[in-house]
């Protein structure tokens, strides 16, 4: 692939500091701290407001990383995760060969063959964004779950890894004799990348959090003055 032009890259320089700046107007007039949050601390987002208010200026500092977030998100759901331009769907020969070589079922051959789908919609990312800005724009609370149903839309819409001709069979297979030559760790880890290894990225990290939130709950919890022996705990 090659490098970006300098002119595209002066381009995306500039759309860069025009939208941090839009960013910057917005943190600046719309960052409010609800009443509700600041009234309880066992609540992650107390503590988040919390030094806000203390430090204002780290609000502004992360209007670049918004922006570029937020190009990320965009860009994922519109092109292909390997970055080549589309080619057309293969023929049905083609599908058989690619299948007769992965030993997929022959009842997936028009499925599994063309494996990186294109990227979603013009309209959907349009909708999306207008019903996820409607829902979390208008909330005056900040609250985690108020971004699951749009991370999980998102999630669905992300297009998946193409995987390689020689993915999926076995190092034993008598039809291709490449993977004869694989080791068993190479073989291992090709099977585990060909499921999309994102995925098993997105688990740990997944799983991480919710270790730390368990961890949090169950062996952090403190009192409150007005409310001795009463054990409060830490929640989203």
């Amino acid at each position: 692939m090659k490098p970006p032009s300098p002119s595209r890259l002066l381009r995306q320089a500039v759309a860069l500091v025009i939208w941090t700046s839009l960013a910057l107007i917005a943190v600046h007039y719309n960052t409010i701290i609800h009443p509700f949050i600041l009234a309880d601390n066992r609540h992650y987002t107390f503590y988040v407001f919390k030094i806000l208010r203390h430090y204002p200026a780290l609000k502004y500092l992360a209007a670049p990383l918004y922006i570029i977030c937020a190009w990320l998100v965009i860009h994922t759901l519109g092109t292909l995760t390997d970055d080549r331009t589309p080619s057309p769907p293969p023929k049905e020969s083609s599908v058989h060969a690619i299948n007769s070589q992965t030993n997929f079922p022959a009842s997936d051959k028009g499925s599994l063959a063309w494996i990186s789908p294109l990227g979603c919609r013009v309209s959907f990312a349009i909708v999306w964004l207008a019903a996820t800005t409607l829902s979390l724009v208008s909330a005056p609370l900040v609250e985690p779950r108020y971004c699951i149903l749009p991370w999980l839309f998102w999630r669905l819409h992300v297009p998946s890894v193409q995987t390689s001709e020689s993915d999926g069979g076995s190092p034993t297979d008598g039809q291709n004799d490449a993977a004869k030559r694989i080791t068993g760790k190479d073989w291992f880890w090709r099977v585990i990348c060909r499921e999309d290894v994102r995925l098993w990225v997105e688990t740990v990290w997944f799983a991480a959090i919710n270790l730390m939130t368990g961890y949090m709950f169950l062996y952090r919890g403190f009192e409150w003055a007005n409310e001795p022996g009463k054990m409060q705990r830490f929640m989203w």
